[in-house]
């Protein structure tokens, strides 16, 4: 009797592991991190001086019940041509202490990519979901504190809840060169 029961626990455990998580078919995403990483701009006018830029990457853990994350590339481009993103950025810019949203030209959102190999439906988490953004480096350009609030949409067109970053600094444009809306 001691090694039926044995047997029937053991199986019971292994089913467990092996079921498939139940999330809903909304994506839902977790702020992870922000990371600024100086890069050498290769476009640079003046040659003999090195010129460098920052290159941010943002990291979320995403997940989805049906697991329709990202698109494929013929996707990703009727998006494009259309100007739609499946990864929607606000960037936001500290001024006189409060931070208010500023909308860039062109946008920071963008598309990314499918990321589940198989087409067969079904949950999928992602850890991390990175995205980069570069800017520019401009002359006589200072540094500015900005953060971000990031969303995602699925290929269903349902949205995720909206998260935000942690607020970093940037080598940006004066901010009397900027044409700001109120948040």
């Amino acid at each position: 009797m001691k090694n039926i029961i044995l047997v029937f626990l053991l199986i019971v455990a292994v089913l467990a592991c092996n079921q498939k998580p139940n999330f809903p078919i909304e994506p839902s995403i977790q702020y992870i991190s922000i990371k600024n990483t100086k890069i050498r701009n290769n476009f640079s006018s003046t040659p003999t001086k090195e010129v460098f830029k920052d290159s941010l990457t943002i990291s979320i853990f995403a997940r989805d019940g049906d697991g329709d994350l990202g698109v494929n590339e013929t996707a990703k481009d009727e998006l494009t041509k259309n100007g739609k993103f499946n990864y929607i950025v606000k960037r936001y810019i500290r001024v006189k202490g409060k931070f208010v949203e500023f909308n860039p030209t062109p946008t920071h959102s963008g598309i990314f990519i499918n990321t589940k190999s198989s087409t067969k439906p079904g949950p999928i988490e992602l850890d991390p979901l990175n995205y980069a953004i570069e800017f520019l480096p401009l002359f006589g350009s200072k540094k500015d504190t900005i953060k971000f609030e990031i969303q995602i949409v699925d290929r269903a067109n349902h949205f995720s809840n909206i998260i935000k970053t942690d607020s970093i600094l940037v080598n940006e444009l004066n901010k009397k060169d900027l044409v700001l809306t109120k948040q």
